[in-house]
């Protein structure tokens, strides 16, 4: 489903850059990175908030930013990535939570479990164009019924 060369999102992973004292590990340029992620978060939380979300799925997690930042022991998070290194940099972030849990996979959500919100941060963008359909129908399939999906492609 996403681009399934381990070597490429592993040596992506140990490319990090410094920005104002934050590692980052994105290929967008970091001021706007940063800035598109405050934007990003602040309207997850509105919506995890307005829609009374409890159970939350970070698809394509990559180094567990968004799950670090939205943690609340509130809340149940499982983050899911390809990258086996990417996984080790977001356990790290998230090692402080008892709610967040991780999966590595290049297939979608695995498991049985459903979620009243999965989002998607940047990640189509990395997968191949016939494959798009059976990323966005995974998700549809984790949701809770009554569940949000909350897709950003930039």
């Amino acid at each position: 489903m996403i681009e399934k060369n381990e070597d490429y999102w592993s040596a992506r992973a140990l490319r990090e850059y410094q920005y104002k004292g934050e590692k980052l590990y994105t290929i967008t340029a970091a001021p706007y990175y940063v800035k598109r992620r405050e934007i990003i978060i602040r309207t997850l939380r509105r919506l995890i908030k307005k829609y009374k979300v409890k159970k939350i799925a970070d698809l394509g997690c990559g180094d567990g930013e968004y799950l670090r930042i939205l943690y609340n022991d509130n809340y149940k998070f499982t983050g899911v990535d390809i990258s086996s290194e990417m996984l080790k940099v977001a356990k790290e972030r998230c090692k402080e939570y008892s709610n967040v849990n991780f999966e590595c996979s290049g297939d979608g959500i695995k498991g049985d479990e459903s979620y009243d919100m999965i989002y998607i941060v940047a990640v189509l963008a990395h997968i191949t164009d016939d494959t798009v359909n059976e990323l966005i129908q995974n998700a549809y399939n984790k949701l809770k019924v009554g569940g949000y999906c909350v897709y950003v492609n930039k």
